[in-house]
């Protein structure tokens, strides 16, 4: 159901993606089970061939000086 569905398609919420929040949703509501830790529902969600991507609000990628010089010079000629 994981796999061929989304939470937004079940009503579960308004999002495309699968959540920790939502497959705990799914899980309680359709099978009346609650697991204990969030590792459970991250391990369901890899069991049904879905990744799990943690939402950070830092871009975590900082091109280099030289790489901004170049790309700067490059901008200008354009």
């Amino acid at each position: 159901m994981l796999k061929e569905t989304t939470p937004v398609g079940l009503g579960l919420s308004e999002r495309q993606h699968w959540t920790v929040s939502d497959t705990a949703r799914l899980v309680r509501d359709r099978h009346g089970a609650v697991y204990v830790g969030r590792s459970r529902y991250h391990a369901l969600l890899h069991a049904a061939g879905l990744s799990y991507q943690r939402v950070t609000k830092v871009y975590r990628h900082q091109p280099s000086a030289a790489v901004v010089s170049d790309w700067e010079a490059d901008t200008e000629k354009k």
